[in-house]
């Protein structure tokens, strides 16, 4: 059994399907009992941000500029 969160993330500035595998494979831990956090790192993709807006997805999100730069890991 893994000890401690587990932190999935993928290349930078990543498309759709990188994205969906990211918090696919999280929800896929959770499932299984582990504490597990995803983390995307860059821009998010015009078609990211359209299908989080469309079935209300509200990841962290964190930047200066209010657009979806950084879904950050929450402190605890």
């Amino acid at each position: 059994m893994i000890m401690g969160k587990t932190i999935i993330t993928c290349y930078t500035n990543p498309d759709l399907d990188a994205f969906a595998c990211v918090f696919a494979y999280k929800e896929f831990l959770i499932e299984k009992g582990q504490e597990a956090e995803s983390v995307i790192f860059g821009v998010l993709q015009d078609e990211i941000e359209y299908l989080l807006g469309r079935f209300n997805i509200s990841p962290d999100i964190n930047n200066s500029e209010g657009k979806a730069a950084l879904v950050a890991i929450p402190e605890n």
